[in-house]
């Protein structure tokens, strides 16, 4: 679980980083995180990593609901959902996704070429390549 938590805050971290030089462009218009999860919103597994994602944000002075929105998705038990999701995410003209998953992370490349993707966690052992 430590793992999980440090992964979301180097994430946060990232994402943090993406979203500055934005900020200075559009300071009218709040940011959008776009998020992609396996499992289901449910799990009380996914609250922990969620919630440090939120306050990690917090922490670096982006607010849910006051300069960023969170558009949170889940893939449930299907992770060839991913596609779908990514291509939800592009056409919502997210900023930037952030995700813990090869197979999210492979959609989000396909489905939303232009949009900056934050990998968070470890072991990427026999996963794809990462140009």
């Amino acid at each position: 679980m430590k793992r999980v938590i440090l992964s979301a805050v180097l994430a946060i971290v990232f994402v943090t980083a993406l979203l500055l030089p934005a900020l200075s462009q559009r300071a009218d218009k709040p940011r959008r995180v776009g998020v992609l999860f396996s499992g289901v919103s449910s799990d009380p597994s996914a609250r922990p990593v969620l919630q440090a994602l939120v306050d990690g944000l917090r922490e670096h002075g982006w607010e849910e609901g006051r300069n960023v929105v969170l558009e949170v998705r889940y893939a449930g038990p299907d992770p060839a959902r991913f596609v779908e999701l990514a291509a939800e995410l592009d056409a919502l003209k997210v900023d930037v996704i952030m995700t813990a998953n090869t197979q999210a992370l492979d959609a989000a490349r396909r489905k939303a070429p232009k949009i900056p993707i934050v990998m968070a966690g470890a072991g990427l052992r026999g996963g794809p390549r990462l140009h």
